[in-house]
């Protein structure tokens, strides 16, 4: 990576993932971060609860959005595309880090 992305979206809730979120936030230059976290009602759900709520806590306050619960249908490569979400829940980011698996057997990637 040469450079920083100014929006990225990291998929995967477990360690790995909430690792990429924090340390791209941390960085201060990308913002959005979008974590999503497929199938699951928190993040690191092998972990007590009450750690999972202060991490997840501690993530929102240094601008990353946690969404729990999230499949991912398909993934659109979009050059420049600007950082926003729209009423679809559809989110336009410079990056993603898909850190549950480098391939979606079921997800097609569009290059727009």
């Amino acid at each position: 990576m040469n450079e920083f992305p100014t929006s990225m979206l990291v998929y995967g809730g477990g360690v790995i993932g909430c690792e990429f979120a924090t340390i791209f936030s941390n960085y201060g230059v990308v913002k959005p971060v979008y974590l999503f976290n497929e199938y699951r009602d928190r993040l690191l759900p092998q972990e007590d609860e009450d750690l999972s709520s202060f991490l997840t806590d501690n993530l929102e306050s240094a601008n990353v959005s946690v969404m729990n619960r999230v499949v991912m249908r398909d993934i659109s490569l979009i050059p420049n595309a600007n950082a926003n979400t729209n009423s679809n829940s559809k989110y336009q980011v410079k990056c993603v880090y898909d850190v549950i698996r480098f391939k979606h057997p079921n997800v097609p990637i569009k290059h727009g």
